[in-house]
């Protein structure tokens, strides 16, 4: 069995994550560039997602995490720590949150 590297539980929501990346290692994205993702797996510490868009690991990003129904939105800044390609050409990404982003104290509260 795999050993589980993750610090905190990941929680699988009925509703999708919507992540949009809005910088990439320092550099702004007009909305034309700007990618969607979702995702259904996010912890106190991380955000696994997928779309279109290629990432690098080691990559900066700034994001709007947009949650559940109530369409919540939260500016989340951290790195890309590991990238994999589906065979339908999709990108997913295990992202790191850090705990000096904007809404971090506001994100923790989801999963209380």
């Amino acid at each position: 069995m795999k050993q589980e590297k993750r610090g905190h539980p990941r929680i699988h929501l009925k509703s999708l994550v919507h992540v949009i990346v809005n910088k990439i290692s320092n550099e702004e994205l007009d909305s034309s560039v700007r990618f969607n993702g979702d995702s259904k797996d996010i912890s106190v510490s991380g955000i696994r997602f997928y779309g279109k868009h290629p990432l690098s690991k080691g990559n900066q990003l700034g994001l709007t995490v947009e949650v559940g129904s109530e369409k919540a939105n939260y500016k989340l800044s951290g790195s890309v720590m590991w990238v994999s390609e589906t065979t339908e050409r999709e990108f997913i990404a295990g992202f790191e949150i850090d705990a000096s982003s904007v809404d971090y104290s506001r994100w923790l509260q989801i999963f209380k």
